[in-house]
């Protein structure tokens, strides 16, 4: 790795943490502008999506139910990022699991 490209993955880690500790949404939109800048974005993840461990870090799977289907999203707790080269960050999600019980 290049000191540039190490500058480089050392600015977006800092962004990213940045983003997460945020107060205000002014300051969210502040720093994906700067992430987006840089060729990295905000990976999308949607309620229902099958979880895909390449792309999601179930932090907590519950039970299937009569509106979620097994191995779905529920929602997201941390963003993930993604760029050209992959994904950066997997996202933190609430996920079904596979099996019912």
């Amino acid at each position: 790795m290049t000191s540039m490209e190490a500058g480089h993955t050392s600015t977006v880690a800092d962004l990213v943490r940045a983003y997460d500790v945020a107060v205000t949404e002014a300051e969210r939109v502040d720093v994906e502008a700067a992430l987006d800048m840089l060729g990295v974005h905000r990976l999308v993840i949607g309620r229902g999506d099958p979880v895909d461990p390449s792309r999601h870090h179930v932090v907590q799977a519950l039970p299937p139910g009569p509106h979620r289907t097994p191995g779905s999203i529920i929602d997201v707790v941390r963003p993930g990022w993604v760029a050209a080269h992959g994904v950066i960050r997997p996202g933190d999600v609430r996920a079904t699991t596979q099996e019912p019980g």
